[in-house]
């Protein structure tokens, strides 16, 4: 375990999404996976199947539109409200850009389209996001 997540007890620990050529991520190029977050209130069971169909629709969607086997893509539970899908940015032969979070904004977008409930969180593309690590713990839940 690193030790942020030791100091942390694996509680609450983000990191960045991008790497940055440049200390002034501001004007910095951007390079990292095309990320997603899938978010939807889960009440009930029917609330984690409408959340399950759609990242199945997701998956399906970037099979067939883009050519990417769904063993490239890597996703994992936020511990709240749904999930956190992850693309390598070699799968999109991505480059270091400085708009490369708006074009990602874009693609999440035309993915919404293809889900049932518009869950994808459109509103998280900026140049500093931070996600929760894989197999962390959220705080507010515990799970």
């Amino acid at each position: 375990m690193s030790e942020t997540r030791k100091r942390f007890n694996n509680t609450d620990v983000y990191a960045t999404v991008f790497s940055y050529n440049t200390e002034n991520q501001n004007n910095s190029d951007l390079f990292g996976p095309l990320y997603l977050d899938l978010d939807l209130d889960i009440k009930s069971e029917s609330d984690y199947l409408i959340l399950k169909k759609d990242l199945v629709s997701i998956v399906t969607y970037l099979e067939q539109n883009y050519g990417i086997p769904n063993n490239y893509i890597k996703f994992y539970f936020t511990g709240k409200k749904g999930f956190h899908l992850l693309i390598p940015s070699q799968v999109f032969d991505i480059k270091p850009d400085k708009n490369l979070n708006t074009y990602y904004k874009e693609i999440a977008k035309e993915l919404n389209l293809a889900t049932l409930t518009n869950l994808i969180d459109t509103k998280i593309y900026d140049k500093k996001r931070l996600l929760r690590l894989p197999n962390s713990i959220n705080g507010k839940t515990g799970l």
